[in-house]
């Protein structure tokens, strides 16, 4: 497996994990979120993204609307500067000891990449099968 094809895989599984959690805060009486696949976990969520987000969606395009509803803490995933550093750290992005150019770059790149990311689960391009790393 490639590196590049690695970091996808984690960034899914880590999204996946947050749009699990996103969905035990809804009120599915009938479903069990636990059980649910990773392409169902996806759709489920696009479907709150998409009734949150319909008018960000048609003014700005979907990888724009997603960035500014990450930005707004929709998902449960890191947000501070520190805790996306040692994300990347952990995901083989950067080096332990990556200078701060290399730091500020992930950084102001981060929710552009997480909405890319999530926008291709949305898509169901490459949706990993296990739900945790």
């Amino acid at each position: 497996m490639s590196k590049s094809t690695e970091l996808d895989k984690k960034v899914k599984l880590y999204l996946l994990e947050a749009m699990r959690s996103h969905l035990a805060g809804y009120d599915f009486s009938s479903e069990d979120i636990e059980a649910m696949s990773p392409k169902e976990i996806a759709d489920k969520t696009r479907c709150i993204f998409t009734n949150e987000y319909s008018w960000h969606l048609e003014r700005y395009g979907v990888v724009r609307a997603l960035t500014e509803w990450l930005q707004g803490l929709a998902l449960p995933i890191d947000c501070y500067y520190g805790d996306i550093i040692d994300l990347a750290i952990s995901w083989g992005s950067i080096p332990e000891n990556a200078t701060q150019k290399q730091k500020h770059k992930i950084c102001d790149n981060y929710w552009s990449f997480m909405a890319n990311k999530l926008s291709q689960l949305f898509d169901g391009y490459r949706v990993p099968q296990e739900v945790s790393a």
